[in-house]
């Protein structure tokens, strides 16, 4: 435990000398992602399929929480794809 806790205090100093500055990439949900796709993707695409989209990555992100995606259900996981699938057709 003590080495362990060395280690990672070893590995931390070389970080911050040798990489000074460098921030942890940021944790997104699948919701965030969502939600830019809605705001910067959608509104390039036709007025129909705006609203398609739309609806469905809207149905998505209510369905989706931070859960990490191993505790989905296999029914869950499946709606999910289907709906993915129908988007990307």
């Amino acid at each position: 435990m003590a080495e362990d806790w060395s280690r990672k205090l070893e590995n931390e100093i070389v970080q911050e000398k040798y990489f000074p500055g460098t921030q942890k990439p940021a944790t997104h949900t699948v919701g965030d992602l969502i939600d830019v796709y809605i705001e910067r993707i959608v509104p390039q695409k036709g007025p129909r399929t705006q609203r398609y989209q739309r609806r469905i990555l809207l149905v998505i992100t209510d369905s989706v929480d931070p859960a990490p995606r191993r505790s989905w259900s296999p029914k869950r996981a499946s709606f999910l794809a289907n709906c993915l699938r129908n988007i990307c057709r």
